[in-house]
């Protein structure tokens, strides 16, 4: 199914969407490979992987820039000098010195960009360091057992709550 949304140009579309057409294309270059890679699928990763390598600016939409970041990671390729240009310093020039991120650092930072680009930094750190892909994680060990931590870090147990009198008895 995916295969059939490529454009001519390298992208992917299809009618109604939301996104934007790199982001569009971002995911589908993040989904196609990490599939079976037939030789369909290596055709249509490398036209939307160079798709991305010329229209991707760092002037674009934050998410577009993310999108992309993770997307060139994602197939192999550095996003730090694409056709001349450093996507991931574009991306970290757009954090806010409260740590957020935004599309410009005169923007208030909120929530949805800055999960984002951390998703696009943390892809870069894993390609570059050699590990699997951001959404194919097979490398990190999980515990039998999972985790029973409270989530504090502390490895503590959490405290109980007060009754505040709102349950149903």
């Amino acid at each position: 199914f995916v295969l059939s949304l490529q454009n001519e140009d390298g992208s992917f579309s299809y009618k109604g969407m939301e996104e934007t057409v790199t982001q569009v294309t971002s995911r589908a270059v993040v989904a196609l490979s990490l599939t079976e890679q037939s030789r369909q699928v290596k055709a249509a990763v490398k036209s939307g992987v160079e798709y991305l390598e010329n229209t991707v600016k760092t002037t674009d939409d934050l998410k577009d820039l993310s999108k992309a970041i993770i997307a060139l990671n994602t197939a192999g390729v550095y996003a730090t000098d694409v056709n001349g240009n450093d996507l991931v310093k574009a991306l970290i020039l757009r954090q806010n010195s409260d740590g957020s991120f935004a599309q410009s650092t005169k923007d208030e930072g909120n929530k949805d960009d800055t999960a984002t680009a951390l998703l696009a930094l943390a892809s870069r750190y894993r390609f570059e360091k050699g590990e699997t892909s951001l959404y194919d994680m097979s490398d990190v060990e999980i515990e039998a057992g999972g985790n029973t931590d409270s989530g504090d870090n502390t490895g503590e147990e959490p405290a109980a709550k007060p009754d505040t009198g709102n349950v149903p008895k």
